[in-house]
């Protein structure tokens, strides 16, 4: 593993850094890494992360009102359309299905379920 040390880059940086460590509960070291990785086009994490990490930011950052609103903006989308994907229109079934259960703490789970 190779070390760099970077010298002159001010109060405002290293405060912005400090912050930004703090934010994402991380080492300001690992803070550094991740802010130089990403202000050279790479990935926040060497071998490119998991697939659909870009929102992590905002885990656990909305209220209970917010993740309520989500939920209740998203709900259509969890009705499935079986005959649209042909899984069962060969046999002459067309219905229409909800998802049987929301994320746990998703705020749906507090809601009455379509």
């Amino acid at each position: 593993m190779q070390q760099l040390t970077v010298r002159g880059f001010g109060d405002e940086l290293g405060e912005a850094m400090r912050r930004f460590a703090q934010r994402e509960g991380v080492s300001l070291n690992q803070a550094a890494l991740r802010l130089l990785r990403k202000g050279a086009g790479l990935s926040e994490t060497p071998g490119g992360g998991c697939v659909g990490d870009s929102l992590d930011h905002l885990i656990g950052s909305w209220s209970p009102e917010e993740a309520d609103e989500m939920d209740a903006a998203l709900r259509d989308l969890a009705v499935i359309d079986e005959a649209a994907w042909g899984s069962e229109a060969a046999a002459g079934h067309q219905r229409l299905h909800t998802a049987d259960a929301w994320p746990a703490g998703s705020g749906a789970d507090r809601q009455e379920r379509p």
